[in-house]
């Protein structure tokens, strides 16, 4: 994980340190992961994990770690239900890269460790930086929201390319559709508020290409990234209804009346963000979420 230590450096050096926030409880816990990704998963082989992998592996823990506890910090600043809800899918990505830690046998770098609180030490500047960030507004909140999903995203798709173990690529190919969906999320928010966002760890036509997608719902994933046949993902899909009538994720509101629509997402444990909508309407406009 070369690289996932450089692009959290990188991403550091962008932001200046100062004394630790408080830090706010973690999203609520669920053993074993909540979809039907466990399912699959104990179809799987054990087999030998390289360095690689075991550094990898530790290292996404905190990493989804510190994406739960900023989103958690922001939740108590800001009350915007959007990060409540996609810190209980960071738990859930949690939970998922710790079935593997407890598989292998590895020792878990998170545990016992309070929020806000990192074995490693690059995470744990980073995450006093980005809660200081998004601390300042609203919009700079959803702006280290997209941030982090897209540096996650940027890690996951490293530790794939680097793996050969087939339940590691499979908990990956499903981290990764994870932060997919919340980083379409934080970006629909923060159009819907005026701002722009660009990225920082993806390529640009990468980033292009998340965006410009529907939210990937009702699907597991295999280590190929390929859909598995006959595994519901179950309730944990970041299913919340939007309350106007479009589908989850980014849309226009809809509506011929003046005055903004109102449209609101939320999920009973993942990704799910709160709604808005880009054109007038009197409350048909399509909640913004994203799933696992």
């Amino acid at each position: 994980m070369k690289t996932s230590a450089l692009s959290t450096f990188a991403l550091l050096a962008s932001f200046a340190v100062s004394a630790p926030l408080a830090a706010a409880g973690p999203g609520k816990p669920t053993d074993p992961p909540c979809d039907g990704l466990s399912t699959y998963m104990a179809t799987l082989p054990v087999a030998p994990l390289s360095d690689v992998e075991k550094e990898g592996l530790l290292f996404t823990r905190e990493e989804e770690k510190l994406a739960r506890d900023v989103y958690t910090a922001l939740a108590a600043k800001w009350g915007q239900r959007a990060f409540t809800a996609i810190a209980a899918a960071e738990q859930q990505h949690m939970d998922a890269v710790a079935f593997l830690l407890t598989r292998y046998q590895l020792a878990d770098p998170a545990a016992g460790k309070a929020p806000g609180v990192f074995a490693n030490a690059r995470l744990q500047a980073l995450y006093v930086s980005l809660v200081e960030k998004g601390s300042v507004s609203l919009v700079e909140a959803f702006v280290v929201g997209a941030t982090i999903e897209d540096l996650d995203l940027a890690d996951v798709e490293e530790l794939i390319a680097d793996a050969d173990n087939l339940d590691v690529d499979t908990v990956m190919q499903n981290l990764a559709k994870g932060s997919r969906n919340h980083l379409r999320s934080f970006v629909a928010l923060l159009t819907a508020s005026g701002a722009t966002y660009v990225p920082q760890f993806l390529s640009a036509e990468e980033y292009a290409g998340v965006i410009s997608t529907p939210a990937e719902r009702h699907v597991v994933y295999d280590a190929a990234g390929l859909p598995v046949e006959g595994i519901p993902a179950g309730p944990c899909d970041g299913l919340g209804a939007a309350a106007g009538q479009g589908p989850m994720g980014p849309a226009a509101g809809q509506g011929s009346s003046n005055g903004p629509g109102a449209g609101s997402g939320s999920g009973t444990c993942d990704g799910t963000g709160s709604g808005s909508t880009a054109g007038g309407g009197t409350g048909n406009g399509s909640g913004n979420g994203g799933g696992r």
